[in-house]
């Protein structure tokens, strides 16, 4: 049969992505069955392109938060059955997402509490001592250094490279040392402009 020709570039499926242009976008879609309680409400904050220092940066974000937000939101509020925080990588622009599933409370609730969660959680970022930082700071190193559990692990984690053709197959090396070199005020100024627009 022999190898069949290269596909044409202008018949390549095209991925990309789209700056959002608002600092604030809503997108909001009806549940199919009327008759399930359930909700979700995802906020994502759109940071960028990728690099190794707003990797980072992300990844200490939360690192920092995760807890917190559960044990706020889902823990003493009770708000939602899962809650979370997560860094994400989109086709290489990085964003920070907070998400809310929830069969007790509408969206709009989720977010206002989300929100209001944030505008303490940098108040707590801007207060927090030296030490403790420094604490999150090598812990968030820990796992980012952490090896893979297995050849599969492995293997997935330098397909990505390739996939994306990034080819950094030293990508934890590199975010590990931007990680160690992340000073508490600056993150905390940039944590406030980003997840809170000030």
């Amino acid at each position: 049969l022999g190898s069949p020709p290269p596909l044409a570039a202008h018949g390549r499926a095209l991925e990309a992505t789209v700056q959002l242009r608002a600092p604030l976008a809503v997108l909001s879609a009806a549940n199919r069955n009327p008759a399930d309680a359930n909700c979700a409400v995802e906020l994502y904050f759109q940071m960028g392109p990728a690099t190794d220092k707003l990797a980072a940066a992300l990844f200490l974000l939360e690192h920092i938060m995760f807890e917190p937000l559960f044990d706020a939101l889902r823990t003493k509020q009770q708000l939602g059955y899962s809650v979370g925080c997560s860094a994400r990588n989109t086709m290489q622009t990085l964003g920070f997402v907070i998400s809310i599933v929830s069969a007790t409370h509408a969206p709009l609730a989720l977010e206002a509490a989300a929100s209001a969660f944030l505008a303490d959680f940098v108040a707590s970022l801007e207060a927090m001592t030296a030490s403790e930082f420094s604490r999150h700071v090598e812990a968030a190193v820990a796992n980012r250094l952490q090896e893979s559990r297995s050849i599969h692990e492995e293997a997935m984690r330098l397909f990505a490279e390739v996939e994306s053709r990034q080819y950094v197959f030293d990508r934890a090396d590199r975010e590990a040392a931007a990680l160690r070199a992340t000073e508490q005020q600056p993150l905390a100024v940039w944590a406030r402009e980003a997840l809170l627009g000030a």
